[in-house]
């Protein structure tokens, strides 16, 4: 049986252009940190679908944070083209 704490997060395309696809099924917010801890994107993230419009990000590697409301934190790496 799967832990009750395991998070369930779906992160489409990768790499990607000019939108990140975010499935999840609970609440929180997802910052983008430049390869040097630098945030360089802040969205309110909600149950289902998001769509994370990083059109405007410079090409390079970076650090997608998922910060739930109930304190879990899921962290990826994510390619900008």
């Amino acid at each position: 049986t799967p832990l009750t704490n395991e998070i369930s997060v779906n992160v489409y395309p990768n790499p990607a252009t000019d939108v990140l696809n975010i499935l999840t099924e609970r609440e929180g917010e997802v910052l983008m940190l430049d390869i040097t801890g630098r945030q360089v994107l802040r969205e309110a993230l909600y149950t289902g679908a998001n769509r994370i419009m990083v059109e405007k990000l410079p090409a390079g590697i970076y650090i997608l944070k998922i910060k739930y409301l109930n304190g879990d934190v899921k962290t990826m790496r994510v390619i900008i083209k």
